[in-house]
């Protein structure tokens, strides 16, 4: 998979696609919270992608990441996934994480649901910063299949989105057509798709597996306005992952040996196998998370795309 072919989605299409049923069953479904981006301006974006004539000019031109997402655009919209907001800390926190393989309580939590990301905090290969990553269950979209996909959206019609398979095993599914360009730009592809793997995985795993850090919000929804239709709901609040994560720091200052401090910069988190219950008769995944060293700022580092990996 990899970045799709640049198709422009204009305003006369955007309008087209307000009256379209993909958007109309779910573009009132949720409020975005103040200085997100709004969920009905995604779902115009999300329904874009997923309308079957972008399936066929994909398909013509052998776009796989565009057909990938567009199909998996399409199967979330259709089934009203639901929709989670991820703080900054978290998604600065999951992309300096290895991430879990695809285990069956990942892949129980929902057969699709819309990750929704704060501006900034994920940056795409050509400067977008991706703020809608939509995960589905291959099993739930073409049967027989196992492992998750992953459509990645920025939050402009001109931006390119991005198309990620993810294996059984929780890697990159290397047995299908990869589109990235080459040469150095190819390394910056690979990267943004490595990030936002390790966003959708890590994402999927703290709900199955820390679920103290999936919250509610704390306002509650306003009730429809005087003499509006009964059959009109009013927009759900937003339901948030790691709303309150704070980063986690060393116990002392790091130093090198000339006294200066270190560059700020994560210490890699992972995935790992605990056992729990009686006698520690039972197994689950905890998260260990990063810790970010070197400065006193509690801002962490941003998550924009870079050459060298993941330290």
């Amino acid at each position: 998979m990899g970045r799709a072919s640049h198709r422009r989605t204009d305003r006369e299409r955007l309008q087209w696609i307000e009256g379209q049923p993909l958007y109309q069953r779910n573009y009132r479904r949720y409020r975005s919270p103040a200085g997100w981006p709004r969920w009905d301006r995604l779902l115009q974006l999300a329904a874009a992608v997923a309308e079957p004539s972008c399936l066929q000019t994909a398909a013509a031109s052998g776009d796989y990441a565009g057909v990938t997402a567009s199909q998996v655009m399409a199967y979330a919209l259709r089934t009203e996934a639901p929709a989670r907001w991820l703080a900054p800390t978290l998604v600065a926190e999951l992309t300096a994480t290895t991430p879990p393989p695809v285990t069956t309580e990942l892949l129980e939590q929902f057969p699709a649901v819309h990750l929704l990301l704060p501006a900034g905090a994920l940056v795409g290969d050509e400067g977008s910063s991706l703020v809608l990553l939509t995960v589905a269950s291959d099993q739930a979209i073409w049967s027989g299949a196992s492992g998750l996909s992953v459509a990645a959206l920025a939050g402009t019609a001109r931006s390119p989105f991005y198309a990620v398979r993810i294996g059984a095993d929780g890697a990159h599914a290397s047995t299908l057509p990869v589109a990235v360009p080459p040469g150095d730009e190819r390394d910056e592809v690979l990267d943004t798709m490595e990030r936002i793997r390790r966003v959708a995985l890590g994402a999927l795993a703290v709900m199955a597996f820390q679920p103290e850090l999936v919250s509610g919000s704390s306002h509650r929804p306003q009730p429809a306005a005087f003499g509006a239709s009964r059959s009109r709901q009013a927009p759900l609040p937003p339901t948030w992952i790691g709303r309150d994560l704070q980063p986690l720091r060393p116990d002392a200052p790091h130093q090198v040996a000339c006294g200066t401090a270190v560059r700020t910069h994560w210490r890699r988190g992972h995935w790992h196998t605990v056992r729990h219950g009686p006698g520690h008769s039972c197994r689950r995944l905890q998260w260990f998370r990063p810790v970010l060293v070197g400065s006193s700022s509690t801002a962490p580092p941003a998550a924009g795309p870079h050459r060298r990996g993941f330290g």
